[in-house]
């Protein structure tokens, strides 16, 4: 972490790079004192080990308070208005972070494991695409029909990307494994779109006598009303596979305030 000031400005910069493992997925459906997560095969428990669910690889954060160099005592100074021009006072909080790791799923359970918990710990697919050419498919993309996060050429007719039993489309990428066996595709090898927000703040203090001062005050949480899109894990056989539909931070709020102080 850096921190510095200059001349009314102070501000403070974070970078975190770091990688989380873990052989259970601990999460919020499951995570109380009667957790059990069974193994996908008893033979190769090293199956489990993955990414965790609150896996963030990058992390950047900076925040910054600046009091505005106006009015009494400054050089942009005017003194019939001192009072409007003085005592302005900025401030923000910028975050941009690597999105959660999540799973291709099969929609098929094993002999140790349902597809109960198919949210956390799947049964993935099979496929033939390299890590590279799996991330190209599955990315971020903004279409017609709402956010996706897998091309559209990965996508059959009726909306899956693998239907047991069907013929393979042109493009299909994903296969579901065989009855009895384990999905090839590694759990939470995939990253979801990347968050960015920012919380902006704006002050005004105004003296009305030695000890009595009004204080007008503006605090606006995600500014620009960023959305941080929220996928968890896919399951190809769905007839949305792909789509995401929720966000995981609300929409720009503003909150205005007024206090007399004395």
């Amino acid at each position: 972490m850096r921190t510095h000031e200059h001349r009314g400005l102070t501000f403070q910069f974070n970078y975190t790079y770091s990688k989380t493992l873990s052989d259970a997925a601990a999460g919020s459906d499951n995570n109380n004192q009667g957790r059990f997560e069974p193994l996908m095969d008893n033979n190769n428990p090293k199956l489990a080990k993955a990414r965790a669910l609150f896996d963030e690889p990058q992390v950047y954060k900076a925040n910054f308070v600046y009091r505005l160099p106006l009015g009494e005592g400054h050089h942009l100074s005017y003194k019939p208005l001192d009072r409007v021009l003085s005592g302005w006072q900025a401030a923000g909080i910028f975050l941009r972070q690597s999105g959660f790791p999540y799973s291709i799923c099969s929609g098929l359970g094993t002999f140790n494991r349902n597809n109960v918990l198919a949210t956390n710990e799947c049964n993935t697919v099979d496929t033939a695409l390299t890590l590279s050419q799996l991330q190209t498919v599955m990315q971020f993309r903004m279409t017609g029909n709402g956010p996706y996060m897998v091309a559209a050429s990965a996508i059959g007719s009726d909306g899956r990307a693998a239907n047991p039993g069907a013929t393979p489309f042109s493009g299909q990428v994903f296969t579901t494994p065989a009855a009895g066996t384990i999905g090839s595709l590694q759990q939470r090898i995939l990253t979801g779109p990347w968050d960015t927000s920012f919380d902006f703040g704006l002050l005004k203090a105004t003296k009305i006598r030695e000890r009595h001062e009004v204080d007008f005050r503006m605090d606006a949480t995600n500014f620009f009303n960023h959305p941080a899109f929220s996928i968890g894990d896919q399951t190809v056989t769905s007839t949305t596979f792909g789509k995401i539909t929720s966000t995981f931070n609300a929409r720009r709020q503003i909150q205005f305030t007024l206090t007399y102080r004395f």
